[in-house]
């Protein structure tokens, strides 16, 4: 499959989150919209030590990823605190983080990254959406 045609179903999949995020309170969606950032970094966690245990990753790769888990743990819990607008930037650079980091990566099960920057952009612009919705009214 095409790496593009991976990024077109990660946008596919979002689908389903973002229609949740709009059934509930605008406080829900937004801790919904965290809580799956978390998530999305805990995936690269999950994949590191699999990949510790099957040789394709080392033990440097955990600590990488736990370092990313943290990074957008923070943008999580600020999102959810202080502006939503965290998990906007977060989500984005999400989609850095499957870029750079995680395509090539033997690990990674090779369609993950082009279905991640799929799911992470189309959330990211979703959240861009919410605020400027709800600041206009």
């Amino acid at each position: 499959m095409s790496f593009t045609a991976l990024i077109i179903m990660g946008v596919l999949l979002s689908i389903g989150l973002l229609a949740v995020v709009l059934r509930l309170s605008s406080r829900s969606g937004i801790y919904l919209l965290g809580f799956s950032l978390i998530a999305a970094a805990l995936i690269y966690v999950g994949f590191a030590v699999v990949g510790l245990a099957n040789g394709s990753a080392g033990s440097s790769w955990i600590a990488f990823e736990i370092g990313g888990l943290v990074f957008y743990g923070s943008f999580a819990y600020l999102g959810i605190r202080i502006s939503p607008w965290y998990l906007a930037a977060g989500w984005a650079l999400h989609v850095i983080w499957d870029t750079t980091a995680h395509t090539g990566a033997a690990f990674v099960p090779a369609f993950y990254p082009g279905v991640c920057i799929g799911f992470d952009a189309a959330v990211a612009v979703f959240t861009v959406y919410l605020m400027l919705r709800t600041n206009r009214n």
